[in-house]
């Protein structure tokens, strides 16, 4: 993609970048910015870090490792400082990496002004390392801040944010937060591109300075016991908790949940599994009483999600019934229902197909046929689809490994069955406390709003209800104005990251963890050494 044509020139120290540097400048390349300039700063005060430390970054840190200069920005000339300015006063924008105490000349040379990032600045003039607080004190999420900086000391303005869940280590955290922010000055520089860049007039403003700054021999200590705590936990937990999930439905519409900044709603549970299955992520259709209902069933033995389809009616629940017609051979999960044109649809997460399939029903609920691919090469999470102000939008989120998915993708299209296009913003959110969807959109008072998961403390913790106040081909924004917890005297009191609308009710689940039994452990050792190729152990 070349997009941009935007002129920029980096300003650093030394001849060396970081690894997540040189990938912002790689980045700036791909939509089409050309770098112009280097101006060389000087070094930034040595960080009174434990020499220990800083050595174990420079070793154990990839995000840090470093790289040759020369190697990025072979072409782009090198200016001395004192020259920094009138050199900038040719450019788009400065990107300023690893360097600190500029002066409100250069910074306000190029014409979009002078980028850097809250944590690379913090760490170049106070020798506060990116990411080892959030570990140490154990925050769940990691936050980080692409600014605009001001001519006054200390003054910046935001251009993009966003909030990674804490991960156990601190070269992993580091990994996470500094590699997932590396493209945002190329996603500034597309912005600009399309005109959608109104950020960039935002006013500097002050800023506090960061509560800590380098560590000391006593905090890296701390960091590194930690550190061993957090893997023991993660461990023992992998090995002896299991997770549990329950569907339940509320007696209440959806929009009742918005007047309640933190709901905690009384659930009928539906439907419990045995020790080694659960039930999770129910969508439904209303007749009257009667409740249809699609939901994940996880069989551990099986290994993998597959739908199924029970009936509420009454008080009485039928018993769980596999959907043969949307079982495509791989884990299936969120059987995202929907009405459209007369018909009934469903668009179930299968991303290990590597497509995003439409289903109708044909009759509802027994069966169903493929009515269409909507995208190919699509490796998304939670396909969530809505018709509102003429146009068909389509959320979905990234999966790591972890599961804490962390950016929130968009696409549009004019049909139900295409041409869907993806939004020019994406991923148009990075927050794990907001991105995943978690539910169905609903409309009150002509208003849009969107269910998604709370993943910053635990997969699943809660969901939150958003307010999208800006929905456009060319621009998003949405805001948290509700959260829907689950209930912690209930029988499952640690998480819920379903909220789906059927009719007059809403469905929900909830999720518990139990202590594993021997039976549990052998199967979970049988299934790691077959990942291993060991076979089954004899004896």
């Amino acid at each position: 993609m070349d997009s941009t044509g935007l002129r920029f020139g980096v300003a650093c120290a030394g001849d060396a970048l970081k690894a997540w540097q040189a990938r912002a400048i790689e980045e700036l390349r791909r939509v089409g910015a050309r770098p112009a300039l280097v101006v060389r700063c000087p070094a930034p005060p040595a960080s009174a870090a434990p020499p220990l430390f800083q050595a174990y970054r420079r070793a154990a840190v990839g995000a840090e490792r470093a790289v040759d200069l020369a190697a990025v920005l072979p072409d782009a000339p090198r200016i001395p400082l004192a020259d920094g300015a009138r050199a900038a006063a040719e450019l788009d924008f400065l990107l300023v990496l690893g360097a600190a105490g500029l002066d409100g000349a250069l910074l306000r040379a190029p014409r979009h002004g002078a980028w850097t990032f809250r944590h690379d600045a913090q760490d170049a003039s106070s020798g506060r390392p990116p990411g080892f607080w959030e570990v140490l004190t154990r925050a769940p999420v990691t936050e980080v801040v692409l600014q605009r900086l001001g001519a006054a000391p200390g003054a910046a303005a935001p251009l993009k944010r966003g909030f990674f869940k804490t991960v156990l280590t601190y070269p992993a955290n580091v990994a996470r937060s500094c590699d997932g922010s590396a493209a945002w000055p190329a996603q500034v520089c597309a912005d600009i591109a399309r005109g959608a860049a109104g950020y960039l007039e935002a006013p500097p403003a002050a800023e506090p300075p960061p509560a800590e700054g380098a560590p000391t021999r006593r905090d890296v200590a701390r960091l590194l016991a930690r550190t061993a705590e957090n893997r023991a936990a993660f461990m023992a937990r992998r090995v002896f908790l299991q997770e549990e999930w329950c569907i339940g439905v509320v007696d209440a519409p959806i929009h009742s949940f918005l007047g309640q900044p933190s709901a905690r709603p009384k659930v009928r549970w539906l439907a419990e599994g045995g020790p080694d299955e659960f039930f999770a992520d129910p969508f439904g259709v209303a007749d009257g009483d009667r409740l249809s209902i699609l939901c994940e069933y996880l069989d551990m033995q099986l290994g993998r999600g597959v739908l199924v389809g029970l009936t509420l009616d009454g008080d009485r629940v039928s018993p769980a019934r596999p959907v043969a017609d949307l079982d495509p051979g791989v884990h299936a999960s969120y059987p995202y229902l929907f009405r459209h044109g007369g018909e009934i649809y469903c668009v179930p997460e299968t991303r290990m197909t590597g497509k995003l399939s439409l289903y109708r029903a044909d009759p509802f609920p027994e069966r169903w046929v493929h009515a269409a691919t909507l995208l190919d090469d699509f490796d998304y999470s939670d396909a969530t689809l809505v018709h509102h102000g003429g146009r068909f939008w389509l959320w979905a989120a990234d999966v790591p490994y972890s599961g804490d998915s962390t950016s929130l993708f968009l696409y549009h299209a004019p049909d139900l069955l295409g041409p869907w296009a993806p939004h020019p913003a994406n991923p148009v959110k990075v927050d794990v406390g907001s991105a995943r969807p978690g539910g169905t959109p609903f409309v009150v008072d002509g208003q849009l709003y969107r269910p998604a998961q709370d993943c910053s403390r635990t997969y699943g913790g809660r969901i939150v209800i958003l307010r999208v106040n800006r929905l456009t081909p060319t621009e998003y924004e949405e805001e948290v104005v509700a959260a829907v917890e689950p209930d912690p005297g209930g029988p499952f009191p640690e998480g819920l990251h379903t909220l789906s609308a059927a009719g007059e009710r809403t469905l929900v689940d909830g999720k518990r963890t139990r202590r594993v039994t021997a039976q549990d452990i052998r199967r979970k050792v049988l299934k790691i050494a077959g990942r291993m190729g060991l076979g089954r152990p004899s004896g």
